[in-house]
């Protein structure tokens, strides 16, 4: 097991890169953090720490490869400094008040708290600390990359797993209607069965909260490209739309933005 390690400390604050979860090699845990963070220390990817915020933050290595791309693409942080947290999906669950105001237009502290991605466990760093995380990044960058394809790797067995699980869960469904009488039909032989089974090529796969993340827009968004033709999903019964890594890389190059190694 290769180690994939790296770390640096600034003093106050500092990253490190765990390759694997729980490796020997982890600097210490600090006094100052709370005990349920430390799950967060020793996972791997990319972690961020700030003593002053006492905030530890645990990022994917595909997340951080965006971060070097987008600290490479500006310089606006260079004056702004820029955020790092973790990815989230937030969503609102209405209650009785909010429906019978629904007419009504939404006050800004609502626009604020809608649906949506946003970043949670955040830390603010200021232009020095970005450009110390920048210098950092590009030297770590092969090393991430290879995080980042391991990540990739389990994503793509988890998607088949939930795949399988869905089919399991459909059948076993069927099968209870089946024996309750609940269908008038009669189960079919395997010999007259003409339902075809449904199939995923071999690839990386994206849902469409994912590319919306990726494209920086919302989901309503990515599905107005679908119905237009512009990009071009796979459907999957009881799991949904799914966008293939090439399909999605052939269209972030016609809009202009950096492709996904």
């Amino acid at each position: 097991m290769v180690n994939l390690g790296a770390s640096a400390n600034w003093g106050m604050w500092g990253v490190h890169i765990n390759g694997w979860s729980n490796q020997s090699g982890t600097p210490n845990f600090p006094a100052w953090a709370k005990p349920f963070q430390k799950n967060n220390w020793q996972e791997r990817g990319v972690i961020i720490w700030d003593e002053q915020t006492q905030q530890i933050t645990h990022c994917q290595a595909g997340q951080m490869l965006k971060v070097l791309q987008d600290l490479k693409a500006t310089d606006v942080w260079k004056q702004d400094g820029y955020v790092v947290g973790v990815p989230a999906y937030r969503i609102v669950l209405p209650s009785g008040r909010q429906k019978k105001k629904k007419q009504l237009e939404p006050s800004k502290s609502e626009e604020k708290t809608g649906e949506g991605w946003v970043l949670t466990e955040t830390i603010n760093l200021t232009p020095d600390q970005t450009a110390l995380l920048f210098d950092f990044l590009e030297k770590s960058a092969t090393t991430i990359e290879k995080l980042a394809e391991i990540e990739s790797i389990e994503a793509r067995e988890k998607l088949g797993k939930a795949y399988k699980m869905i089919l399991e869960w459909g059948r076993e469904r069927m099968a209870r209607q089946a024996a309750n009488g609940e269908t008038n039909k009669p189960p079919a032989s395997p010999v007259e069965r003409k339902v075809m089974p449904t199939s995923i090529p071999a690839g990386q796969y994206y849902s469409i909260d994912q590319v919306a993340e990726i494209c920086r827009i919302t989901p309503k968004g990515v599905k107005k490209w679908i119905k237009k033709g512009h990009l071009l999903p796979i459907t999957i019964p009881g799991v949904g739309m799914l966008v293939e890594l090439q399909e999605l890389n052939r269209f972030l190059e016609k809009i202009g933005q950096p492709v996904i190694k």
